[in-house]
């Protein structure tokens, strides 16, 4: 793998960030150089626009590319060095002008926007040996309808090749299989039963809009009996407590700033769970103003938006603790999802 691709891994450039940071623009292109090592080598790097980054280690002296920094079994002293102030210099525009994303490839991480745009659900990640496999569960059952996962070329296909691929796994119609088989870039399920799920490799040799025709499928088929109907604009919300002092933030009532979910609108009712220690819904808000512009990332929080909302009931943790959403269908609050009607109907009775 690459200095780039091991530094980038994961990420995604924001080139609003790239001309702040020093890069100049010549039509969609942007390019950036830093002398290095007293000024005997130039790191040279272009983003094109489609967001893709390359770069390349300049030796001045004469004036050719320094390609020792590309060969693994090149591990003297000085080239050790000229490939470890390169990566530096890569790590600089990391940390400037790169967004954490889910996922290792673009496409991967664009369906997860699609799903969660559609949905409004987003993955969740169980393993704890392969933290990267995301799963995507049906709300009200908790089942899996999509799993992405990233493996060796060579665990999946013929050649001793051990490039990293990703890949979504999707349930099928058994009449579909061989139909779907036959299709570019679709293939006999890795990890899962053959017969009712395939793998999708997710390196733009099937479309966006085909991959989510087949996530389509996928949820329908495992959503099973319906459970207890769900309010459209009534929704259930999470907030780590570790992560963020709800009970400080809230204590304000009105205009209470917190991450917009891309489904959520004006006049909709929010329910706040707050988890682990405290496990229980504690508070109910009315959204009065949407998709206002912030735009924030670290390690743990990524957004473009806030929603305003007002404070309109405060509940005990007793009253609703998490064990008591089980009784109403919740078995996890992973992200924003839509509260049944029994639920709704609980909550609008406390009194206190």
């Amino acid at each position: 793998m690459s200095i780039e691709k091991e530094v980038f891994m994961k990420s995604l450039i924001n080139t609003d960030r790239l001309i702040p940071f020093g890069f100049t623009q010549e039509e969609n292109c942007y390019y950036y150089s830093e002398l290095f090592h007293d000024g005997r080598f130039s790191a040279r790097v272009t983003v094109d626009e489609q967001g893709s980054l390359k770069a390349l280690v300049w030796d001045i002296d004469s004036d050719e590319e320094y390609l020792p920094v590309r060969i693994d079994t090149a591990t003297g002293e000085f080239v050790s060095i000229i490939r470890q102030e390169f990566t530096e210099i890569l790590e600089k525009i990391h940390t400037e002008c790169a967004i954490p994303q889910s996922f290792l490839y673009p496409q991967a991480n664009r369906i997860k926007e699609l799903i969660k745009l559609k949905y409004d659900e987003e993955p969740d990640f169980p393993f704890k040996k392969l933290s990267d496999y995301g799963v995507f569960r049906y709300p009200d059952n908790q089942k899996w309808y999509a799993l992405i996962m990233n493996i060796p070329f060579n665990k999946m296909f013929s050649g001793d090749s051990e490039e990293i691929i990703e890949i979504l796994n999707v349930k099928i119609r058994t009449q579909d299989r061989n139909t779907l088989l036959n299709t570019p870039g679709i293939y006999d399920c890795y990890h899962m039963n053959r017969n009712s799920w395939v793998s999708i490799l997710l390196n733009e040799s099937l479309s966006d809009e085909r991959i989510m025709e087949l996530v389509d499928v996928s949820r329908d088929l495992i959503k099973g009996n319906a459970t207890v109907p769900t309010v459209s604009n009534i929704w259930i919300v999470p907030a780590n407590p570790h992560y963020y002092d709800i009970d400080t933030a809230f204590l304000k009532k009105k205009g209470v700033v917190w991450k917009q979910s891309s489904a959520i609108n004006k006049g909709d009712i929010v329910y706040m769970y707050v988890g682990a220690p405290v496990s229980a819904v504690r508070y109910k808000c009315i959204v009065t103003e949407p998709y206002i512009p912030y735009e924030y990332s670290d390690e743990n929080l990524s957004m473009k938006y806030l929603m305003r909302m007002d404070v309109i009931k405060e509940y005990l943790p007793e009253y609703c603790p998490f064990a008591k959403l089980g009784e109403f269908g919740i078995k996890a609050v992973r992200g924003p999802r839509r509260v049944p009607a029994n639920l709704d109907e609980y909550l609008n009775a406390y009194e206190r």
